[in-house]
């Protein structure tokens, strides 16, 4: 699959907001778009969480890890897995529309 987008990730103690954030990403309208989440060894159910959409939707890509290492290091990590045309940084407490994506490629796309 061509991947038009990239969605970098960080999670770490947001389990409070992570399944709403996840959900609207499996809403989203881009279908050429990867999810990479990367779990900075969160204390707390947010594996539990994120291995959920893992089995829901495959545009998900995850990395786990078992030491915390910090917001810069979970990004490069997640930037260094990043296929797409176009890179976005968002944070697992975010929330975003189903046609976001769709909506700021069109955009980059024009611009």
């Amino acid at each position: 699959m061509k991947v038009k987008v990239s969605v970098l990730i960080p999670v770490y103690g947001v389990e409070k907001y992570l399944d709403t954030f996840l959900q609207s990403l499996t809403e989203q309208s881009l279908l050429e778009a990867e999810f990479i989440v990367v779990n900075d060894a969160s204390p707390d159910k947010s594996h539990e969480i994120i291995k959920k959409y893992l089995k829901k939707d495959d545009r998900f890509i995850y990395i786990n890890k078992k030491e915390n290492e910090g917001l810069y290091k979970a990004r490069q990590d997640a930037f260094d897995k990043a296929r797409g045309e176009y890179v976005i940084n968002l944070d697992s407490d975010d929330y975003i529309s189903s046609c976001f994506l769709a909506d700021m490629c069109n955009f980059a796309d024009e611009n």
